[in-house]
């Protein structure tokens, strides 16, 4: 099963390893793969009512969370700002491009987090 599965194998360990002063201050860079895994993570947890929610540490995986969820929100907004704009022969290649300029003057940085996008853009949540 994967890291995030809502599902434990029979020999998954009980506990978090325990980490050290030094080892918690490292910060993580994380790449799509890591996104995808924990927005995976998220969708299964939310949607499985027996296993419930507290079954991961909080950390960077929260504060990665909320990047995304905000992120995503926020494209999504822009790019239904340029499906609304779109004009006739237009492919949803004009339409994203769109959608990531309109995100990147709404709020001066540029839109990273298309991978997670793709992931969460059908999502009922």
């Amino acid at each position: 099963f994967p890291a995030f599965s809502s599902q434990q194998s029979q020999d998954a360990p009980l506990e978090p390893p325990v980490q050290t002063p030094a080892a918690r201050g490292v910060r993580r860079k994380w790449n799509p793969a890591d996104d995808e895994v924990l927005i995976s993570a998220w969708l299964n947890t939310s949607k499985d009512a027996i296993v419930a929610n507290e079954q991961r540490e909080h950390g960077c995986c929260k504060k990665r969370w909320h990047r995304i969820n905000e992120d995503v929100n926020k494209f999504c907004a822009a790019y239904s700002a340029a499906e609304r704009e779109m004009r006739s022969g237009e492919s949803d290649t004009d339409v994203l491009k769109k959608a990531h300029d309109i995100f990147f003057s709404d709020q001066e940085h540029k839109f990273t987090l298309e991978h997670a996008w793709c992931v969460l853009r059908f999502e009922q949540k």
